[in-house]
């Protein structure tokens, strides 16, 4: 399923939508120009949406692959804006307590409540389809032998500090979750509070399958290894003290930002501009108070000499 797909060929779920008789609907994930951030109404029940897709798909692929190794990489599009939910889900947060908005000052136009309400009932839709994925691993007697990773590419603004959808360095945006899931291999209810971010994924499913994260790396000419880790070893080589994040380029319009970041504090760097921001993540979390030019000198270029090592 591909978020903006141009023909029907080259997309299954467009293809079954059509064999199903809804071919003739268009903009099935959303209106995006004008309406990206706006409240709307997806034109497909439960049944039909991506999400509900998705799912179904993803257990279909693990019946025919049941009795071998496999892999399977589920992507939901949902909650991505714009947030077109069934009917079904539509109503489940309105006018219901939601997270704050960090940095609003003066009341939340209506327009933009409803947006957020419709966007946490996109992530239950997709949640709910999520659970039946697992649900089917249980059926199967596969949940044992599964390595469930649960992880998103990125996050969304959604008001927060003013600000809409992602490519921003603000929590909001660049702090995604990362969960794992292997029953007699994994404890449940564990947190790590070190650092890890998608560079991980490819190691840890690696080292999941047996196979010598160093001799992949050399056979692919990676001199200095893969530049994440295997997240199933807490004797990870990798710095997990520090985390870093960058955006754009100079050869485009996107603003180029760096970030970068570890438990107690948060820099960022604008290339357009010059500008830095400094952040207390413990006593500041929703990034509202930019300390850079009036406080913790030393902090900030301790973090600027990391900038450059994070260029390099």
């Amino acid at each position: 399923m591909e978020e903006i797909p141009g023909h029907i060929d080259d997309d299954e779920y467009l293809a079954y939508l059509r064999d199903a008789g809804l071919g003739h609907l268009l903009h099935i994930h959303g209106v995006r120009h004008l309406g990206y951030q706006l409240p709307q109404r997806s034109l497909l029940d439960a049944s039909h949406h991506g999400s509900a897709w998705v799912a179904r798909e993803s257990c279909r692929f693990i019946e025919v692959n049941r009795n071998r190794p496999w892999f399977l990489w589920a992507s939901w599009i949902a909650p991505h804006p714009p947030a077109n939910v069934s009917d079904a889900y539509a109503d489940l947060y309105r006018n219901r307590p939601l997270p704050a908005v960090a940095g609003l000052s003066g009341s939340e136009a209506p327009e933009f409540r409803r947006f957020r309400e419709l966007y946490f009932a996109a992530i239950t839709q997709a949640d709910h389809a999520i659970g039946q994925l697992l649900a089917h691993l249980e059926y199967l007697g596969l949940a044992p032998k599964t390595l469930v990773i649960f992880t998103s590419d990125h996050g969304e603004m959604a008001g927060d500090l003013g600000l809409w959808t992602k490519e921003l360095p603000y929590e909001a945006s660049v702090r995604v979750p990362m969960v794992l899931r292997w029953p007699g291999r994994i404890s449940a209810g564990i947190i790590q509070r070190q650092f890890a971010d998608l560079n991980d994924i490819l190691p840890t499913l690696l080292d999941a399958a047996g196979i010598d994260i160093r001799v992949i790396a050399q056979r692919h000419g990676l001199s200095c290894g893969f530049p994440g880790a295997s997240l199933l070893s807490l004797n990870s080589p990798r710095d997990r003290t520090h985390q870093y994040a960058q955006w754009g380029d100079l050869t485009t319009d996107n603003p180029r930002w760096i970030m970068v970041r570890n438990h107690e504090w948060k820099y960022i760097y604008w290339f357009g501009t010059g500008e830095e921001e400094l952040f207390d993540i413990r006593r500041d979390p929703h990034e509202t108070r930019n300390l850079a030019n009036t406080a913790n000198p030393a902090v900030t270029a301790r973090l600027r000499k990391l900038r450059r090592l994070a260029i390099t």
